[in-house]
Formats: C-alpha cells, structure tokens, sequence
C-alpha cells in the first residue's frame, strides 16, 4: 500500500540489494562518471528523464532501496542542469520512497525542500502531491493531527483543479489516518468515496491499497467477513496490477485475520508469502515486525526454538532501527519462549532487559505486564518475587503497576 501497514497494532490492528558499486559509477551510456562533465546537457537531462522512469519502475516493483539510489542519481543531475522543476520532482519522488521504507523523519526533510521550490513555481497539482507525501510522514510518525491538515490542504487543492485520480489517492490517505484513530465508520466512509473514484478513473494499481484498507476498517469493527471479502479483492488486483507491496500488506493483515480465526498454521503462512516481499523491498521496519509476527506465531503453536529464532532476528532489527520500544517488547517476548522452555535463568535475563528498557522510556503499563513474567519466575521457583526488585522501587510499584496488570502478554 502507498503507506504500508508498519506500525498499525491491534489499536488500529493494528525495502534490496543496492545497487553495485560499479553501476553507481557508470551514466546510462556506461562511461564512467569521470565522462559526465563532457556530456552536452539535453544527454544529461535525457539520462536523468531515463532513470526517473526506471526509479518509478522500481518503486511499483517494490524495489525501493533500488529506486532510492536511482532517484538520488538523478537528484544530482538535474540539480548540476540548474533544473529546479525537476529537483523538486525528484526530492518528492525520494520522500514517498523514504515513507515507504518507514523513514518518516528522513521523508519529511526532502519534502519540505521540495514543497519550498514547488510554492516558487505555483505548480498546484505537483504541490498537491508533496503535501499528501508531508501527511503520510506526520502519519508515519503518529502525527495524525498534522497527517490530516497536510491531507486536508492536498484534498482541496485536488478538487480545485479536477484531478480526479489526487483526489482518489487523498482520500485513501485520510481514510488510513481515520483507521489509526480508531473511527472505523468514518474510515470506510472515506474510503468508499476513494474506492468510487479509482474505479471511475480506472486506478486499478492504487484501487488495491483502498481496498485493502477497508478490509482493515472492517475489521477494526470485527466485521471478519467483509474484511476478508474486500482482503480478498486487494489482493486479487494486487497481483493481477503486480502492485507487490500492496500484496504483501494484504496478506499480512489476512494472516492477522486467520490468526484470530485460530489457524495459526494458516496465519503462518500467509506471514512468510509477505516477509518474501517486504524483505527484499528494503523495508527493515516492516521486515522486523514480520519477524515479530511469525515469532509470536510459533511460540502460540509451542514451537518455542522456532519462536526464538525469528525473535532473535527481529531483536537485531529493531536494535538497529534504535526502536526502543519495539526492541523492549522483542526481549519480553525471548523471555517468554525461554520460559516456556524451562529455561528460567535465561528468561529472567531478558525480561530485566526488557524491564529496564521500559522503566527508561517510562511505560508503566507494560513494566508491570514484564513485572508479572519475572513474578511467576520466582513464584514458580519458590523465590520471593521482591528480590526481582530494587529494594528503592519495591513500595512504590507494587500498587501502581502490578495490581493493573499481573498477566502474561
């Protein structure tokens, strides 16, 4: 989907190989870089017009690290021709990728320069565009406040100038923001506006994402049926349009589906189809939650090695994402699969990795969740589950957190 499903947690239920090195230093006409400054310009501009195109192929293939470097290519051209229209084409271009590999604050840096040359040349359609790219930053970054005022702002220009499929594409976007919130109705009301105007245009590689998407709202209302008929639909299109991320975000939120079905063993599957996606498409956000996923997956089905293996994939993943929060719940999560191996020392190991890292963010909720985990530790070794505490924390914790939650996660 134009704004893959990352972070959505069940609030809301919520890229591959780079490019070589050697092509990197090679033009289109496979001279070396060195031979660029002889070209004549309208070969520069026809070079960098021929990677736009062939970073626009990359991105619909889901190849968007590949995309990322071609588009920079072509940023450092276009910016030598002096070419400020198509600087600013192409630092938007580079924005969407960036929010498609899940970098909002990166996506959000390229895009205000691109929003500051566009306002120059009063290009309203093109201005539209960044502005629906800054929402999906701000949305990215759980911003939904700002997401929607950015959304609002491209959606009235769109209906300015009659540009039916911006139109389509915004609404999509505010229906998303719509999900985040939970407004579930509200969502799908949006969408339906959306999924008219992609089928009245003939969209069919954006109309899977909307699809897609009112699966989700359906589901947020525990409306299963209608969620995996409109599941189904996305999918369908995905493949027939080979929109790949779409198709590897639909078939994530169907395994949720599956899941709560309870077969897991479905569920699974339809996980790994869409981490064979996401994984080359350089997405190491959504690779990590995967990861997650299928983990928690195993460890549902007592397959508690298997568990531990995709954890430990996750937990390197989301230690080099510098997600905190995320890398706390991975190390909760090899606690529990330790524990449910016997192998209590190592689980208590990792939940006080896990406790530290909430104590720090703070989350008080979740401490006591992991709180819990380490007390049926102890209780179930005949241990005095104080002695898992700083003696300095011991009163001050107990009441707060712990009679909260004193469950497993």
């Amino acid at each position: 989907m134009h704004h893959p499903v990352t972070s959505l947690t069940l609030a809301t239920l919520l890229s591959l190989v780079p490019l070589s090195s050697l092509a990197a230093e090679k033009s289109s006409t496979g001279f070396p870089s060195s031979y660029r400054v002889t070209q004549q310009p309208q070969n520069r501009k026809a070079e960098a017009d021929k990677l736009l195109q062939t970073g626009e192929q990359q991105y619909r293939q889901g190849l968007l690290r590949e995309a990322l470097q071609t588009y920079q290519q072509v940023l450092t051209i276009r910016r030598e021709l002096k070419d400020s229209n198509g600087e600013a084409e192409t630092l938007n271009k580079i924005g969407e990728v960036y929010n498609g590999l899940s970098q909002p604050g990166e996506a959000l840096k390229v895009l205000q320069q691109a929003l500051s040359i566009r306002k120059q040349v009063e290009n309203k359609q093109e201005i539209a565009e960044i502005l629906d790219n800054i929402g999906a930053a701000y949305q990215g970054l759980e911003d939904y406040t700002k997401a929607l005022e950015f959304y609002q702002q491209a959606l009235a220009i769109r209906k300015e100038i009659k540009d039916k499929p911006g139109e389509g594409e915004t609404l999509t976007n505010i229906g998303v923001v719509y999900i985040s919130q939970q407004q579930f109705p509200k969502a799908l009301e949006t969408l339906q506006q959306a999924l008219v105007i992609r089928k009245e245009v003939k969209e069919r590689f954006r109309e899977a994402e909307t699809l897609g998407w009112m699966g989700l709202a359906y589901l947020g209302m525990g409306d299963k049926a209608r969620a995996a008929d409109f599941f189904q639909q996305g999918l369908a299109v995905s493949r027939e349009t080979k929109h790949r991320i779409a198709e590897a975000s639909i078939l994530w939120v169907t395994g949720l589906l599956v899941s709560n079905n309870g077969d897991l063993q479905g569920a699974l599957g339809l996980y790994q189809q869409s981490l064979a996606i996401f994984k080359p498409s350089g997405n190491r956000e959504n690779e990590g939650s995967l990861l997650y996923q299928i983990g928690l997956t195993y460890r549902k089905l007592g397959e508690n090695n298997k568990a531990l293996e995709s954890f430990q994939k996750a937990l390197a993943i989301r230690k080099e994402l510098k997600n905190k929060k995320r890398e706390g719940e991975t190390l909760n999560q090899i606690g529990l699969a330790y524990d449910n191996l016997g192998e209590k020392s190592k689980a208590l190991k990792f939940y006080q990795q896990a406790l530290a890292i909430f104590r720090e963010l703070p989350d008080k909720a979740t401490q006591g969740i992991i709180l819990s985990n380490i007390g049926f530790v102890y209780k179930n070794q005949k241990q005095q589950y104080w002695h898992s505490l700083p003696q300095s924390g011991r009163l001050s914790q107990s009441v707060g957190i712990l009679s909260a939650s004193f469950h497993y996660c």
